[in-house]
């Protein structure tokens, strides 16, 4: 739904995928100059999201049993997680 929303309203976003079977199949049907996805190296995990948005970070765990969120509102530290993200990104 989320990829469908993105394509529709034309949101400009970029996301880091675990490589599995799953992610290369998302890439290949959501890949666009909007919906831009890189496939993190074999090895390389993530158990959480992470979505930053102007001078917000929110962190998202998906647990077995429940999931926990945290929304952090302050310019500097996610200007720090921005940073982070465009150095892998130009790494991948």
């Amino acid at each position: 739904k989320v990829a469908l929303e993105i394509h529709k309203n034309r949101y400009k976003v970029r996301e880091l995928l675990v490589d599995s079977r799953t992610a290369r199949a998302y890439q290949k049907a959501y890949n666009s100059a909007f919906h831009q996805i890189k496939i993190l190296p074999k090895g390389m995990v993530f158990y959480s999201d992470t979505i930053l948005c102007k001078d917000k970070i929110l962190m998202i765990s998906y647990g077995e049993n429940d999931i926990s969120a945290v929304e952090i509102i302050n310019k500097s530290l996610a200007d720090t997680q921005k940073a982070m993200f465009e150095q892998l990104w130009r790494s991948l």
